[in-house]
């Protein structure tokens, strides 16, 4: 479902003006058993920058937000 659900989320957020939003994605996004790096590939593929499996450490995905956010100038 989330796929379909977001096919589209990165372009309306160039739509809204918000082409500098860094986009972050986890969970889980797939039924079934699926392959984890294929489901990353998938929704990088949609504009995602970071996609988490639902196991993420909290900590972990800070640390990426703050790169994330020094790699743009941002912190």
């Amino acid at each position: 479902m989330a796929e379909i659900d977001l096919a589209d989320f990165k372009a309306n957020c160039k739509e809204a003006g918000l082409d500098d939003v860094i986009l972050y994605l986890g969970g889980y996004l797939m039924v079934g058993r699926h392959d984890w790096k294929e489901a990353e590939r998938k929704f990088k593929a949609l504009g995602f920058d970071r996609v988490y499996p639902p196991e993420v450490n909290l900590d972990e995905v800070m640390e990426d937000l703050r790169d994330d956010l020094r790699a743009k100038g941002k912190l």
